[in-house]
């Protein structure tokens, strides 16, 4: 058991709960009752469930080959649905970048692709859904360059409306930047325990504050970007390991991913 707020019995009541909800989506779709026109949006909206099944399965204790079972449809679903969709509008003018929600939905699966060591050409339709959209943030330039050979790091960023996201980040982003390991890692550590959950709880959004809510929409509070930043730069982490959103055992604890089985996705 990772999480420190709810038990094995929550989180596999949420599980199943999560799955039922998949499975009726995906029957739908089987079924022809889905509208062509409403297909991106569905899609898309299904991105979040999968992610939370990983998130939930890891706050429970669950192997990571089960976490990678969730991880499979959201890559699929980045690969063919994502592009355009997430982009922001400001003014009537769609920009090239995301807005803060969008922004941390896919700096969490670009985080949770490399903890999980996804395989290089899965990780591919990740970077390749975010040069669609022409979006440049170098925190997902150095995930994706530390994960991908074929990419190089950079600091080039696409922001002409800033919405947060610099602010929101910005220990992180000086972590990545900075070249004395110790200095990185007191930045890392600021991030997670002094700003990480105080930024979302300021932005609202649901993401946390949850825990106590009365139905059950809790999945686990992790800060999986930290965890790929230390694990990237090799950082010494034992001065915040224990921290509660901190999840050391992906940084310390890798198994050898298994092979992908065929049909993944699951329809």
């Amino acid at each position: 058991m990772r999480d420190r707020l709810k038990d094995k019995k929550y989180f596999k009541r949420y599980l199943t709960e999560t799955d039922r909800l998949i499975k009726k989506r995906i029957k739908k779709f089987r079924q022809g009752l889905i509208k062509p026109e409403r297909e991106q949006i569905v899609k898309i909206d299904m991105i979040p469930q999968y992610l939370e099944g990983v998130v939930a399965t890891y706050s429970y204790g669950g192997e990571l080959g089960a976490m990678r079972e969730y991880f499979g449809p959201v890559i699929d679903l980045v690969d063919q649905y994502w592009h355009e969709s997430e982009k922001l509008t400001y003014n009537r003018k769609t920009l090239d970048q995301y807005g803060l929600s969008s922004y941390y939905e896919m700096l969490r699966i670009l985080s949770l692709g490399y903890l999980l060591d996804i395989p290089n050409e899965e990780f591919e339709k990740l970077s390749r859904a975010i040069e669609r959209d022409n979006v440049k943030d170098w925190i997902y330039s150095f995930l994706i360059s530390s994960k991908l050979d074929n990419r190089k790091m950079s600091t080039e960023e696409s922001y002409s409306y800033i919405y947060g996201v610099p602010e929101f980040y910005r220990s992180l982003r000086e972590a990545i930047l900075e070249e004395d390991e110790a200095h990185s890692a007191e930045l890392v550590q600021k991030f997670v325990e002094t700003e990480w959950y105080e930024n979302f709880k300021k932005e609202g959004g649901g993401r946390v504050e949850i825990h106590n809510h009365p139905e059950d929409i809790y999945y686990g509070y992790w800060c999986f970007e930290a965890a790929a930043v230390v694990k990237i730069k090799g950082l010494d982490d034992s001065s915040f390991r224990d921290h509660p959103y901190y999840p050391a055992d992906l940084v310390h604890g890798m198994e050898k991913p298994p092979k992908k089985k065929k049909g993944f996705f699951g329809w």
